[in-house]
């Protein structure tokens, strides 16, 4: 029964904290908003995590494992090419059109943490995997290198230039997935 409480204390703590680093972004997010929001204890806080990165490492390795999670069911379920475009559609109205969006330029000393790089290297690799089969059936024209597409399409789907151009209505969340996908598919 502890360990149950322990978990989900500790799944509060990571979704409270997955809002505030979307609200704020990771330098403006403190301790005290976490612990507020949650409504714990310092000490208590301190039983699951040892520190602000430590948690906000948590936060992104738990998206970027959900995001692992997705692609995984679209490949299960999609040709290779419809696969790429619903892992498009998806990511960019989680980065862009929620409230969900992590401005990693502001996070920079935390996307070089070895945890976040290796995770994001699973990503990478299963993209990689997938473009490859999409390049070998013909629907994706490009003969690029599939790891050096997949690295660039998750270049582009985390940079933060992007909500800047939506906010400014300067392009709309479907026009972004549609030149995306225009770029990788032609």
């Amino acid at each position: 029964m502890k360990d149950r409480q322990l978990e989900l204390r500790e799944n509060t703590i990571l979704a409270a904290a997955r809002e505030l680093l979307s609200k704020k972004g990771f330098a403006a997010m403190t301790l005290e908003d976490v612990i507020s929001e949650v409504g714990i204890s310092k000490p208590t806080f301190y039983q699951h995590f040892t520190s602000k990165e430590q948690l906000a490492v948590s936060v992104l390795i738990r998206e970027i494992s959900d995001t692992c999670g997705r692609l995984k069911e679209y490949e299960a379920t999609l040709p290779p090419d419809q696969a790429i475009k619903a892992m498009i559609g998806w990511t960019i109205d989680q980065h862009f059109g929620s409230c969900t969006y992590y401005d990693f330029t502001s996070m920079v000393p935390l996307c070089a943490h070895q945890k976040i790089r290796g995770a994001e290297c699973e990503i990478i690799e299963m993209l990689a995997g997938l473009i490859a089969r999409a390049q070998k059936e013909g629907s994706i024209k490009s003969t690029g290198s599939p790891k050096m597409i997949a690295q660039f399409l998750n270049s582009i789907l985390k940079d933060a230039a992007y909500l800047d151009e939506i906010k400014r209505e300067r392009i709309t969340l479907a026009e972004l997935k549609l030149q995306v996908e225009k770029l990788l598919l032609g």
